[in-house]
């Protein structure tokens, strides 16, 4: 029987109780991984919880001088330096940690942390796949690094074109390591729904006849763009009283300290405060209500977003999607046919967006439709997870 071990990044747990768009991915696709003479290891932190029935974990025990350095990280502005640090001794706790428990594998697959390679000693017959959903191995700084961690790589899993590109033009050496194996939404949970007028999310109000739903799902950081939403929200019911938007996520996920970019979005709504809901952190399984009463689910990201979940689950779930045109965003939405795609750090093109769906229904349905058979179709998980184990079993 092979043995594989998924490796996941230092901070979350999978199950994903506290959250993590890399370890919802590992769970599904674990979930649904034909396990007929293969046995699969998850590494993670500890969840505390049961998991999938067929797979094992090992939980990775905080030690207490970790856990002092994560809250610090936390609790630090982004370009602190001690975030680096805390980071660095992080994935070092962590990764010396793992060593010993990976020599008994057949398969490694470390998910989106390119540096807990330091941290493997590959065996004769061993195969090592990277597994990226971010842009890392484009860090200028460790690049020397890399290109000695990559020797030892079999093979490397991209979440979009935009990664693997962006990779082999910083590492063109091993340009035939690189293949994209892209994300996917549950189809099952995520879909059209017949009712539209309610969500049973206490902190959500059901919305009457007239009203209509923009919904932003994600972190509330400078990134994702969530500040040029407001902006162009503030244009959109000028011409339209009628639309509310609420914006679901925290700052990083499950049990995450308030921030000054929050802070900052507190103050951009402030003068229409009675039109947007901030829900805080939601759990994943929440999510699919949320699109039950969007009429518009807005990805407003101003970097190059690798392969949004949340884009891949809006169009499942029917919404009309509007999208900044950035990262591996085009690779899945066709625009003005699955969902709109517009200039990313541009308000004023958000907004008229935004109103050009508002004023034609028949268009948000017609997209809704398109985006749910498309991914349906093309980007179920049941498809993702049999490419996968092809990807690991190599």
């Amino acid at each position: 029987m092979k043995k594989i071990a998924i490796v996941l990044p230092e901070l979350l747990p999978v199950p994903p109780v506290e959250g993590g768009a890399v370890e919802h991915w590992v769970h599904e696709a674990t979930k649904r991984y034909d396990k007929e003479d293969v046995e699969i290891t998850v590494i993670s932190r500890p969840a505390g919880v049961e998991g999938l029935k067929g797979v094992k974990y090992a939980g990775i025990e905080w030690s207490h001088l970790s856990r002092f350095f994560h809250r610090l990280k936390n609790s630090s502005a982004r370009k602190n330096p001690l975030r680096a640090l805390s980071k660095v001794q992080n994935v070092w706790s962590y990764g010396r940690k793992i060593t010993d428990i990976l020599k008994g594998f057949d398969v490694i697959c470390i998910q989106n942390e390119p540096n807990l390679l330091l941290f493997v000693d590959k065996m004769p017959n061993q195969k090592i796949i990277l597994h990226m959903h971010n842009e890392h191995l484009a860090i200028r700084h460790l690049k020397f690094i890399y290109k000695h961690l990559l020797k030892k790589v079999d093979k490397v899993l991209c979440v979009s074109e935009y990664i693997k590109e962006k990779s082999i033009r910083e590492f063109p050496e091993f340009r035939d390591k690189f293949s994209v194996l892209m994300n996917a939404a549950d189809t099952d949970s995520f879909k059209p729904r017949t009712s539209i007028d309610h969500c049973i999310l206490k902190n959500v109000p059901s919305k009457n006849f007239e009203e209509l739903f923009i919904v932003y799902v994600g972190r509330l950081t400078q990134e994702k763009g969530v500040h040029i939403l407001i902006e162009a929200f503030g244009e959109v019911i000028k011409s339209h009283a009628n639309v509310k938007m609420v914006v679901a996520g925290s700052s990083f996920f499950s049990g995450a300290a308030r921030t000054p970019y929050q802070d900052k979005l507190g103050e951009l709504s402030a003068k229409f405060a009675d039109k947007i809901i901030f829900t805080g952190y939601l759990k994943h399984e929440y999510i699919q209500y949320l699109y039950n009463i969007a009429d518009v689910v807005v990805v407003p990201s101003i970097w190059n977003d690798p392969c949004p979940l949340v884009v891949l689950e809006s169009m499942s779930s029917g919404c009309a999607t509007v999208a900044t045109k950035v990262g591996g965003i085009p690779e899945m939405i066709i625009n003005d046919q699955v969902g709109i795609l517009v200039p990313p750090n541009d308000s004023i093109s958000l907004a008229q967006s935004l109103i050009e769906l508002i004023e034609n229904p028949e268009k948000r349905c017609s997209i809704g439709l398109s985006a749910s058979e498309l991914v349906q179709k093309n980007y179920n998980w049941n498809q993702l997870s049999k490419k996968f184990k092809i990807a690991l079993e190599l």
